[in-house]
């Protein structure tokens, strides 16, 4: 009985399996070569999705040496006749603005992959094994090293997609493909961001930078160079350096500074894109607001360059409020009035306070220079300086002989709130405002 049942319960088995083998679905819409065909003509309209065409992120080999490792930007239109518009502006072009046209296409080689197909001065100026003629090295033979041809790692399936991931062929980079406005004018956008470069990331600027992620405090030097040292705060920069690569798009009217690999922190914090706020002047990872990339405390710089011994200083050309020019130009007027020329004022710590130091010079181009002493204290982002005298004997007698400068000291002498001039990424001009907002210099760090 027992066998009996056992075939029978087989048997059944048996018609199941035999009846729903017929109706399983293919997993697979198509064959692998129907895949990749398809796959290719998805990525083709993908890429001719964008009129206003795409700001490509490229980076031609994994590396930390300009200029082999810095991140360019190429701008490209991919046109539905073949053709392809790419144009950049930076050292392979002579930092200027270069455009070319040549052909493009998707194919499928071992996957999906655009190749420029044709010569193009722009993309091809990375892969061609030739010298590079801004260098002090003979690059013969190998050039960059970069790529013209790139699988396409991810090409969302949106009509009309932000981002397209793609990697280098051969030096396997990744580099991302992100969507502009229609009506885009790449020289213009070009400008635009190198112009923000310029701004931002100035070679000039005395201060360094400061990336938070999560809880790690980290230090920033030689943004400039697109490729900054990062280290943790307060340790040597030669023992911990760490370099890393960036580049700076314009996407939906948003500055944004993505790292080419994902910055890991000490302590595990990571991060790779930040967008710019303009509020707060510094870069925000939209994912973690806590994140941030920007420029030291203003308050705090101003003080601690004069702790270390610089100054900082005023002159006739500076800006300033209408009512802090007319203060300014009454000294300078009073100067010029017994012969001499007040070229500029420095303020510099001395002793436990702060030196207010006029310098000028008579007509036959002799200097001299006189101070008066302030005490200070500090509140969140307000300084409060406070005029308390002569600091010796000459300069009570040009104060007895030129009394506008107690004007100017007295338009010092208040409570001010220190804030970057321009930006606080670099802070070599920073504005001293009354609490009435009526006053106002602009100091130079010298």
């Amino acid at each position: 009985m027992q066998h009996k049942t056992y075939a029978l319960a087989l048997l059944a088995l048996t018609m199941l399996f035999a009846g729903c083998s017929n109706e399983e679905a293919d997993i697979f819409s198509g064959s692998a070569a129907e895949r990749l065909t398809q796959g290719a003509a998805d990525a083709t309209a993908r890429l001719e999705s964008s009129p206003g065409g795409w700001a490509m992120e490229y980076y031609a080999i994994d590396d930390t040496e300009a200029p082999y490792g810095l991140g360019y930007l190429l701008l490209n239109n991919f046109f539905t006749d073949g053709s392809v518009r790419v144009a950049m502006n930076n050292d392979f072009s002579g930092n200027v603005y270069l455009e070319d046209t040549s052909a493009w296409e998707v194919i499928t080689d071992d996957g999906v992959v655009l190749t420029y197909n044709s010569y193009n001065k722009c993309i091809h100026a990375f892969s061609d094994p030739e010298d590079i003629d801004f260098t002090d090295t003979d690059e013969t033979g190998y050039g960059c090293e970069g790529d013209y041809e790139f699988i396409v790692v991810d090409a969302p399936e949106e009509d009309a997609p932000e981002y397209i991931m793609l990697k280098g062929k051969k030096r396997g980079m990744y580099i991302r493909l992100s969507r502009l406005e229609e009506g885009t004018d790449f020289e213009a956008y070009l400008d635009d961001v190198i112009n923000f470069n310029n701004t931002m990331f100035s070679s000039s600027a005395p201060n360094y930078l400061l990336l938070t992620v999560g809880g790690d405090k980290m230090e920033v030097d030689d943004m400039s160079t697109g490729i900054p040292n990062i280290y943790e705060f307060g340790t040597d920069a030669i023992a911990n350096e760490s370099f890393h690569p960036y580049l700076v798009t314009k996407h939906n009217g948003k500055y944004c500074l993505r790292f080419r690999d994902e910055f890991e922190s000490p302590n595990g914090f990571t991060t790779q894109e930040l967008v710019y706020d303009e509020e707060q002047d510094c870069f925000i990872d939209p994912d973690d607001e806590t994140t941030t990339l920007g420029g030291p405390v203003p308050i705090e710089f101003f003080l601690s360059e004069m702790q270390d011994g610089s100054t900082w200083q005023i002159r006739r050309t500076s800006e300033m409020s209408d009512a802090a020019s007319s203060v300014f130009e009454e000294v300078y007027s009073a100067f010029s009035a017994m012969k001499y020329t007040l070229q500029y004022v420095r303020l510099s710590m001395k002793d436990d306070g702060m030196l207010a130091t006029l310098y000028y010079r008579n007509s036959s181009g002799r200097s001299g220079s006189v101070g008066y002493q302030f005490s200070y204290q500090t509140d969140g982002d307000v300084c409060t300086l406070a005029y308390t005298g002569p600091a010796d004997s000459t300069g009570a007698t040009v104060l007895t002989s030129i009394p506008s400068i107690k004007g100017l000291l007295d338009a010092l002498s208040t409570s001010m709130t220190v804030e970057a001039a321009t930006t606080r990424f670099d802070l070599t001009d920073l504005r001293l405002t009354s609490a009435d907002g009526n006053t106002w210099f602009v100091f130079t760090l010298n």
